[in-house]
């Protein structure tokens, strides 16, 4: 009894070994089933248009991104240039001072007043280096009749506009006597002179 009990399990053993070859060997004959869902969902615009609608291929989307990338870096450079450009034309055309308080510009324009230049005159007479400056007109033909009048009493006379032979921008015409070669000789002209001079030492 034993023994049969045995060979029937061997038996019933075989044929389950049997069974599960065939079943390993339909399962490599049929090909595996892909499932091509995703684990989860995702979310598809183009899916959501019309059916009129071109649904644009994924090429021609990345060309068209790869496209728009210069001309951002190009309006990005455009951008960058005017600022420096306008930059630079601010610092070479703006007046920094301007900002400056008012208090600080007034005492700017008070210190050179304030500074009184020496009168240096641009006449050459060669050797003759002493002048009698007689009066000042504001009015060129008065200065001209003076002259006159002067030569015609037996003086050397003439006269000058300030501005163009001095560092002066007083707009006057000055009549003179002389030039004289020497000062002892302008000062005895000048003690001639009813009137008040004063001699010039070029």
């Amino acid at each position: 009894m034993e023994h049969y009990d045995n060979e029937q399990r061997l038996r019933i053993l075989q044929e389950r070994l049997g069974q599960i070859k065939n079943k390993q060997e339909v399962r490599q004959e049929q090909p595996p089933r892909v499932e091509n869902t995703p684990t989860y969902p995702t979310y598809n615009p183009k899916a959501t248009q019309s059916s009129d609608e071109d649904v644009i291929p994924a090429e021609e989307e990345k060309e068209k991104k790869s496209f728009g990338f210069p001309s951002k870096t190009f309006i990005r450079l455009l951008i960058l240039g005017f600022l420096v450009g306008g930059g630079y034309y601010l610092y070479t055309n703006f007046d920094f001072n301007s900002l400056l308080p008012e208090k600080s510009k007034i005492s700017e324009q008070i210190l050179p007043e304030d500074i009184v230049v020496p009168l240096q005159y641009s006449l050459d007479f060669g050797a003759a280096k002493h002048l009698i400056l007689l009066s000042s007109f504001g009015d060129e033909s008065l200065a001209k009749s003076l002259v006159e009048q002067k030569i015609t009493e037996g003086y050397a006379a003439n006269y000058f506009f300030l501005p163009s032979v001095s560092n002066s921008n007083e707009q006057i015409y000055r009549v003179y006597l002389g030039p004289y070669f020497s000062q002892s000789e302008a000062k005895q002209w000048a003690d001639t002179l009813e009137d008040e001079s004063e001699i010039l030492n070029l």
